[in-house]
């Protein structure tokens, strides 16, 4: 389709777009198309030569088409939201839970790390070891220095990590 400059593709972009667009896809069952206009896509044959569908979509009653379609969207809304539930629990499967205790030994990231700042080549990104002093169900805790004696503010797990002396 496209020559070998592969400079002409734009050409060839409307067909493919109308290709995603009423083709049925898996995850919501039906076409991009229908879900839009609420009817599927009348395809350039079926206009020179009308089908049946074409023939029984010009008597049916809009009011009854727009309620098919606002019914359509739900459905397709609820289908999402299984997907979605679904790939959540595939996630979940592999993720490894962190748990710390109260008197943990644990290093904690740098401020540098936890802003996504860049850091020279041979910089510490761990500091510490700092003493787990609070721990909250919704996976922060509170540190102590112990050296300063001085506790941090809430730090998320995921810039925390067990110390092993």
């Amino acid at each position: 389709m496209v020559t070998d400059a592969h400079k002409d593709w734009s050409e060839y972009l409307p067909l493919a777009l109308w290709a995603y667009r009423t083709t049925r896809h898996g995850t919501i069952g039906v076409t991009p198309f229908s879900l839009v206009y609420g009817v599927e896509a009348v395809l350039p044959a079926e206009i020179e030569v009308p089908t049946a569908r074409i023939l029984l979509d010009e008597a049916r009653d809009r009011e009854a088409g727009l309620q098919e379609l606002e019914e359509k969207r739900e459905v397709v809304g609820s289908k999402m939201e299984e997907y979605h539930r679904r790939l959540a629990l595939a996630y979940d499967k592999h993720v490894r839970p962190r748990v710390f205790l109260e008197g943990d030994l644990v290093l904690k990231s740098v401020d540098a790390v936890m802003r996504k700042m860049s850091l020279p080549k041979w910089t510490p990104k761990w500091e510490g070891p700092y003493i787990v002093s609070e721990v909250h169900p919704n996976g922060h805790c509170i540190l102590l220095d112990p050296d300063h004696g001085t506790t941090t503010g809430p730090i998320n797990f995921k810039y925390v990590k067990k110390y092993y002396a």
